[in-house]
């Protein structure tokens, strides 16, 4: 969706990407750590990894992102009118 070739092709312009998973471990990713582990371009450093749920970020400070993408996630948590009120 983000990548060069998809319908918003945001990655090339953003200077780093971190991602978001809900838990170590996901039929589509497998094991994951929290770490500089997330790539999203082989051209590119990796960002890093954060494992929360999205009704509860505080492992993520405030104020430490200038934007958020957030694709076919919504419809996932349980508690989406809690996860939009996430600050």
């Amino acid at each position: 969706m983000f990548a060069g070739n998809g319908e918003l092709p945001i990655y090339d312009v953003l200077g780093s990407l971190d991602n978001c998973l809900y838990g170590r471990s996901t039929i589509w990713t497998g094991e994951v750590r929290e770490r500089n582990t997330f790539l999203y371009d082989p051209a590119r450093q990796p960002g890093v990894q954060i494992i929360c749920e999205a009704t509860d970020l505080q492992p993520i400070k405030d104020s430490s992102y200038e934007c958020v993408l957030a694709c076919h996630c919504l419809e996932h948590i349980a508690n989406p009118l809690r996860a939009l009120a996430e600050q």
